[in-house]
């Protein structure tokens, strides 16, 4: 009689190491609220991708953007969503290296500082616009009495002959972000408690102190008042009690709310605003907290509030009689289980999570604690193996070229962790950046999503290798969407023009969903700015009180580039009768927009200089003479391939008698347009020079001015990220445990039947040659699942079948041949008008024999419109006799 055959359901409940009833790995699959069957999680895919504006000077990796020191989702009171993210910034302040010309004296404090500096960037979703603070002293905080107002400067009146800089000194300590009546309260202990007032943000401004420009004429200003620092001041209840001002107000680690109250604390106290008053604080209005240890956390929990230690948990509740709420009830909750960080808990409605050392944990009345990590408790302090990578691991060869996979995951209790619940699909996430890893969570099932592949290729054949293009994540929760920080990121630009390297830091902001089913899916949300600094181009004059200045240019439409040239003259000679303006540029790489039959320069004047544009005489791109200092020798002719501008204004030619000029003022004369020869190349600006040459303007007939030329430049790269080049797949996996029939001494597996829903496998993935599809399936016998590598497998107890389809043929094209039903896959017209997905029952022939049977099945979302939902996952089981005599 033959054996009659069992299936057996795999796909029930989440991941868990403990319970041999349960899966044993669930990895990159999500069940938001709404659904009941695990399916592929979307992709990060990127938001954007920013870097600093101030420079570095540097080919080397250790400047500029260093550390994350912790981002805040906030939801505007004008309905914007936006990203706040705090970075510790090594750099230089100064708009220029070129400090300054040798030949001309300028005061011994120089602007240029290097140093390490917070750097705080504000991102609107909304609007695709985002703005960077330098975070500095604010004038605010002077004592109007130990230093009279007529005697305050803001940090940004720094110029070149002055310096007023007063920036934060950052360290890497961590960020804490409370939003609260509509403002984000943000610091740590060294930068003091600090406030964000949200504002609709257009274009971003350049954070570096303007090196080349005079105090008498530059276009600066004082301070941001973006952010700024919180001003303890006194309250309402002044007659009755003291209030703490600058000098008492503790330098918070952490902040929370409660009942109405803004809530700080430092060391070992925890100090509550009055209602309302987020920078009036009472002085008895304080409580002590009896720990050896530093306060990490807080959270607010029905009216309460929880108090975190790295290894104990209190519960505060507060005095409800009046104001003064710091009479109430401390209550210890644990002795063994604390927070970790700030970043680590998350209130959310009734209930407050958080993560420790040992575990993820969760009460919903602040006395009752209950760990909701136990089915992956192996994590906290020990290690869990990934029967993916294990699986893919290049073993048995004697050189691995390719990294290999990550095969193992453990949390010390040192790496950064961020928590979040999202409301939208009810789903509770903690990253964790060391590991590159996210953890998910729903109704007690848990769910690894590495932010790693293993998908590789060289030479064009399938090699298991390590895509790493999300890196450190950091959770974020927003009121509409789930958010990734990553990075950071280091790329190296060689300039065209100078053959140097320019080395970029920057960070992506990622948004689950974005863009399909890729992870860091990309169009063109890249807007780092790379470079953008001044250079001088003339220093031979010794004159610092005039100047030529080629501005920071605009692209336009047509992508030309539009360059603004402005000049500033002496006090005593503030109105030119004639001037020479000669510049060399890279011609190469650029070409000057010209026009008419003797392709003259095209130049364009602002409204106020339209009256003198008679009195310039322009030629074409001219090629190099040796000529110095001489305007009217011989002239070269024009030539296609000059490398040379000429231009002259003379009051003889002009109903003009003068160009009409404010002294030590940026005049703007006109504008000079360039196209780029070389869009692909990557040059830092126009490689003006103007050695030996001209640049001079006259007034009357014998005083001859000489002039220095300064420039602007800003890198034109083509190496900004765009068209999926930093996509990568996404992963999936779900292991059954080890599965036997009863008391059965020997079983054979026969296959899977799983009901699948998909969209199908693209025929353009972003890793070519890859031998594995969107549904793949391997079987293993007695424990072999976790120890087998495919290397190591020719044939025997372990079997696979690769990139199997996932959908079934329905439908019938022209010729009556059958095909999937999918878009663009040439159906008969009228087979389908409107249609719903279906599920479909993909069957997989395989054939493992053994006491206990282990099944996988996994994949890779290789094509943004890849998806796989898993209904149910059978597998066909029936005797096979007894025990074997010999082996295991």
């Amino acid at each position: 009689m033959a054996a009659t055959t069992v299936e057996v359901e795999l796909a029930k409940g989440g991941m868990s190491l403990t319970e041999t009833a349960r899966p044993e790995w669930v990895q990159n699959l999500w069940s938001p609220a709404g659904t009941s069957a695990w399916q592929t999680r979307p992709g990060f895919g990127q938001e954007e991708q920013l870097d600093t504006t101030l420079l570095s000077y540097t080919d080397s990796s250790d400047f500029l953007y260093q550390e994350h020191l912790g981002s805040s989702a906030i939801s505007t009171e004008f309905g914007h969503e936006q990203v706040v993210s705090v970075f510790l910034n090594r750099a230089s302040t100064a708009s220029s290296q070129d400090l300054f010309p040798s030949n001309v004296v300028y005061p011994a404090g120089k602007p240029a500082r290097f140093g390490n500096y917070y750097s705080v960037r504000i991102y609107d979703v909304a609007t695709n616009k985002s703005w960077e603070e330098i975070l500095h002293r604010h004038t605010s905080e002077n004592d109007p009495v130990a230093l009279k107002m007529d005697e305050w400067y803001g940090c940004y009146e720094s110029n070149e002959t002055q310096d007023r800089q007063s920036y934060v000194a950052a360290t890497s300590e961590p960020f804490f972000f409370e939003f609260f009546n509509g403002v984000l309260y943000f610091g740590n202990e060294r930068s003091g408690l600090l406030s964000y007032h949200p504002v609709d943000l257009r274009n971003i401004r350049s954070k570096q102190i303007p090196a080349l420009d005079r105090h008498q004429w530059v276009k600066g200003y004082s301070e941001s008042s973006l952010i700024h620092p919180v001003v303890p001041v006194d309250g309402v209840f002044d007659t009755a009690f003291n209030y703490l001002n600058q000098t008492t107000f503790p330098r918070p680690r952490v902040a929370a709310q409660m009942m109405g109250h803004f809530v700080v604390a430092d060391e070992r106290t925890v100090y509550f605003s009055d209602a309302g008053k987020p920078n009036q604080f009472s002085a008895p209005n304080f409580i002590e907290i009896p720990s050896e240890d530093l306060i990490t956390a807080l959270a607010p929990i029905n009216d309460n509030l929880l108090i975190f230690t790295s290894s104990e948990t209190f519960l505060y509740q507060p005095n409800r009689g009046g104001n003064i709420v710091s009479g109430g009830r401390l209550s210890p909750v644990s002795k063994a289980i604390g927070c970790m960080s700030g970043s680590s808990v998350s209130a959310e409605g009734d209930i407050v999570y958080w993560v420790d050392s040992n575990g993820v944990y969760s009460t919903s009345n602040g006395l009752q604690v209950s760990s909701i990590s136990l089915p992956i408790d192996d994590l906290f302090g020990g290690q869990i193996t990934s029967p993916v990578s294990s699986y893919f691991q290049e073993n048995g060869t004697t050189t691995i070229a390719n990294e290999q996979p990550r095969t193992s995951y453990g949390i010390t209790g040192n790496e950064t962790i961020s928590i979040g619940y999202d409301k939208i699909t009810d789903s509770l996430l903690f990253s964790v950046d060391e590991l590159n890893c996210v953890w998910y969570f729903r109704v007690g099932e848990w769910a690894l999503w590495p932010t790693e592949s293993i998908v590789s290729t060289v030479g064009g054949v399938s090699k298991v290798g390590v895509t790493r293009n999300i890196t450190n994540p950091f959770v974020v929760i927003g009121s509409e969407s789930i958010f990734l920080v990553s990075g950071l990121e280091s790329q190296s630009v060689t300039d065209a023009v100078s053959a140097t390297s320019i080395v970029n830091s920057s960070y992506q902001l990622l948004r689950l969903g974005k863009g399909g089913g890729l992870d860091r899916s990309i169009k063109d949300e890249d807007n780092r700015v790379f470079a953008d600094d001044n250079v001088i181009v003339s220093s031979n004059s010794g004159q610092a009180d005039s100047r030529f200045y080629f501005r920071k240019a605009e692209v336009l439409a047509n992508g030309d580039w539009r360059v603004p040239v402005e000049m500033v003259t002496q006090p005593a000679n503030p109105k030119p009768t004639h001037f020479d303006l000669v510049i060399a540029f890279n011609s190469t790489l650029w070409r000057p927009v010209v026009i008419g039959a003797t392709a003259t320069i095209d130049l364009e004047f602002p409204p106020e200089r339209s009256l003198s544009s008679d009195g310039y005489s322009l030629g074409a791109p001219i090629a190099g003479t040796s000529e110095a200092q001489v305007w009217d020798s011989t002239v070269p002719a024009p030539s296609a391939t000059g490398d040379q501008i000429r231009i002259r204004w003379d009051a003889a030619s002009s109903a003009l008698t003068e160009l009409n000029l404010t002294p030590q003022y940026n005049n703007t004369l006109f504008y000079i347009r360039f196209t780029p020869l070389v869009p692909a190349s990557s040059a830092l600006g126009f490689g003006f020079t103007s050695t030996g040459l001209v640049a001079d303007y006259d007034v009357g007939a014998t005083l001859n001015i000489q002039v220095d030329v300064v420039a602007h430049r800003t890198l034109r790269t083509a190496d900004r990220h765009k068209d999926d080049d930093v996509a990568q797949p996404v992963d999936w996996a779900y292991k059954s445990v080890q599965v036997g029939i009863d008391e059965q001494r020997q079983v054979r597996s026969r296959g899977i039947y799983a009901r699948l829903l998909s969209h199908g496998r693209a025929t353009t993935p972003i890793t070519a040659n890859w031998l594995w599809g969107l549904y793949n399936v391997v079987m293993g016998s007695d424990w072999k699942d976790w120890s087998t590598q495919v290397l190591d497998q020719e044939n025997g107890d372990i079997t696979y079948q690769a990139s199997k389809s996932t959908l079934r043929t329905r439908a019938r094209d022209a010729t009556a041949v059958l095909r999937d039903r999918t878009f663009n896959n040439d159906l008969k017209y009228g087979s389908y008008l409107v249609d719903d997905e279906e599920l479909d029952i993909i069957s997989t022939s395989l054939s493992v024999k053994g006491k206990f049977l282990s099944h996988m099945a996994f994949g890779f979302v290789m094509n943004r419109a890849e998806k796989l939902l898993i209904d149910s996952m059978r597998a066909a089981m029936k005797t096979a006799g007894g025990r074997r005599r010999t082996g295991r």
